[in-house]
């Protein structure tokens, strides 16, 4: 009926504007010494540590376990054990005063200017992806919004994929370009929904900078999993 189609919408322009918007950053964040290696950590919330290598100079510090920055990369885990993802051991973990997802999560290269990744996770009346429609749908939809938002000049889909893990987790990888009066930027997301909770993991960098970043990006995106 009626409700149920509102409720769906609801969900819909939550989900658009939450991918559109998906840079996250999180509040609040200190800096912690990692033991042994003198480079920083950050606490709020998560574990850090160097992915695939082992090589990990940890300590328990206020119930968190915070990890050692690898040579290439540093994996982040939810402490509730919800999500993980890794970015470049060229990044910095970044925040605003003002809040304004569920949860937030926002890191920055140190030395390409524009080249970020974030998570946002916001609550959501609609049961999957699936129930929203196919990637490509999404995708275009996802274009539609940014050709609608000030100053922003053209948006064109690249490439939507599904994907789906071990667990059967499913995702919906999304890949577009957006110009503006502010530049122009490339995104890749990847989304998912789960237990009513929508979270979008969104890397940006500028189409300039694309062609040389692009490999790391991409990886960085799809190390975003639901665990």
């Amino acid at each position: 009926g009626l409700d149920r189609t509102m409720v769906a919408w609801r969900g819909v322009c939550r989900l658009l504007l939450v991918v559109c918007c998906a840079s996250g950053v999180l509040p609040g964040t200190r800096s912690l010494s990692v033991h042994g290696s003198g480079e920083r950590s950050q606490r709020h919330g998560w574990l850090a540590r160097g992915p695939f290598l082992g090589r990990l100079s940890s300590g328990l510090v206020g119930g968190l376990v915070v990890g050692g920055r690898s040579a290439s990369a540093v994996e982040l885990r939810a402490e509730d054990g919800t999500y993980e993802f890794s970015y470049p051991a060229g990044f910095a973990v970044t925040s605003k005063p003002l809040k304004t997802h569920l949860v937030e999560v926002n890191v920055k290269s140190e030395a390409v200017r524009g080249y970020s990744a974030g998570l946002a996770v916001d609550p959501i009346k609609i049961p999957s992806l699936e129930a929203f429609g196919d990637p490509t749908t999404v995708g275009n939809r996802v274009v539609g919004v940014e050709r609608r938002k000030d100053g922003v000049l053209s948006a064109d889909l690249v490439g939507a994929e599904r994907a789906q893990d071990a667990r059967g987790i499913v995702y919906y990888d999304l890949d577009y370009v957006a110009e503006s009066t502010r530049g122009n930027n490339r995104f890749l997301s990847r989304i998912a929904i789960r237990e009513g909770k929508l979270h979008v993991f969104t890397v940006q960098t500028k189409q300039a900078d694309f062609g040389s970043v692009e490999a790391e990006a991409r990886d960085m995106a799809q190390s975003f999993h639901l665990l």
